[in-house]
């Protein structure tokens, strides 16, 4: 459609290193693709599809287009406002649109990452469905899962300097063990650099904007992003992440990612976010006025044994518990588990200490009552999205 190649023109325009196109003509530019738009469409979703097009490029801040020969994924940096309708309607309780939204997109993959503040930290995991009709799924809930996560970090955070942020990566299935390891670990690299391409001195100059001056529709210099591991981040994954960095002159590439395999605390070999979590929920359920060393009670957890913080948490409940506390459901990015006489604990134990998902759990260790569903069955897919209900 003559629509697309002119909007594809309007793009290009837009963000030329040499010449880039001005907001007035910019701004006159989009309304005439809106207008051809309404009046060269019958079809609603053609045209909803087409002003959506529109609206995500009126919003487009910064892209890494222009390096075509280099770049690995297209990357978009977002004006948050391009979300506050869809945030109103699906997500009313993310009280304050976000600080900043990256997109990236490849070949066998898309990521969004969110962040509302500045300074933000919160985990990068990979989302890998286990077939097309999961990915459909996940793709339909991709950025709120994102956004979601991002506004409860950002909650986390409340009383420390650093606001909170979370990005989401979404690959398509593979077809073998190997080929999704090489998927997943691609989409990282990929992901990362498309991100580097936006924030790193050299790739700005090379956008036409100047690294130093916050003169650029983003309203300043090179931003800073912290990020930190998550499902499916390998401790490889985290040594390329900030040797990446370096090479590429970020300013801070040692901050780019946390839980460097070689440096400081292991969040997940010591539990830390974990501990803090089990000391919360002791308190609670003293204030309520239940005995948890004496009394049997039970509990649900979301996310998978070989996690950082369900896993650990599995460990601390065991230690701490014993007998008396039964985890009676489970979900994570693999499936869903539930018993009401309690899931195996020497099985949950065996899968954290083997970092096996909860798919991988021995159905013959359940009681005649329990039953573990997973994601690439339907019944398994909506188990897991709604087991915490």
């Amino acid at each position: 459609a003559p629509q697309l190649a002119a909007l594809s023109d309007v793009f290009a325009a837009r963000f030329d290193p040499t010449s880039p196109m001005d907001d007035a003509a910019f701004g006159a530019a989009i309304d005439d693709f809106d207008k051809s738009v309404a009046v060269g469409f019958q079809a609603e979703e053609s045209r909803s599809l087409l002003h959506a097009m529109g609206r995500c490029l009126r919003h487009t801040m910064r892209t890494n287009a222009p390096l075509a020969e280099s770049r690995r994924a297209l990357a978009l940096r977002l004006d948050p406002a391009l979300f506050a309708q869809p945030i109103s309607q699906h997500a009313p309780h993310v009280l304050q649109l976000p600080y900043g939204v990256f997109f990236v997109a490849g070949r066998h993959f898309s990521s969004f990452h969110v962040r509302f503040a500045d300074v933000a930290r919160g985990g990068l995991r990979v989302v890998a469905p286990a077939d097309s009709e999961a990915h459909v799924a996940e793709s339909r809930r991709h950025f709120l899962e994102c956004l979601n996560l991002a506004w409860a970090q950002q909650l986390k955070n409340k009383d420390i300097p650093e606001g909170g942020s979370k990005g989401v990566c979404l690959v398509t299935p593979g077809s073998s063990s190997k080929e999704r390891a090489e998927l997943l670990h691609g989409s990282v690299k990929a992901t990362i650099d498309g991100m580097l391409d936006l924030i790193s001195p050299g790739a700005l100059a090379r956008l036409g904007e100047a690294a130093e001056a916050p003169a650029d529709r983003v309203g300043r210099g090179p931003e800073q992003i912290y990020l930190g591991p998550d499902e499916n981040i390998t401790p490889d994954d985290i040594d390329w992440v900030v040797h990446r960095a370096a090479e590429r002159g970020y300013a801070r590439p040692a901050a780019f990612m946390s839980s460097k395999p070689a440096e400081g605390i292991n969040h997940k070999e010591f539990g830390v976010t974990s501990e803090g979590v089990a000391v919360f929920l002791d308190v609670a359920l003293n204030a309520l006025g239940l005995s948890p060393r004496t009394e049997p009670w039970s509990v649900k957890l979301t996310g998978g044994p070989d996690g950082d913080v369900a896993g650990n948490m599995l460990q601390i409940l065991h230690r701490e518990y014993g007998d008396k506390v039964r985890v009676v459901g489970m979900a994570d990015g693999s499936g869903c588990a539930e018993d009401p006489a309690g899931l195996p604990m020497a099985e949950l134990l065996r899968l954290f200490e083997q970092s096996l998902p909860l798919s991988a759990l021995d159905r013959a260790a359940l009681s005649p009552s329990g039953l573990l569903t997973t994601v690439d069955t339907e019944e398994g897919f909506h188990a897991r999205n709604s087991m915490h209900n």
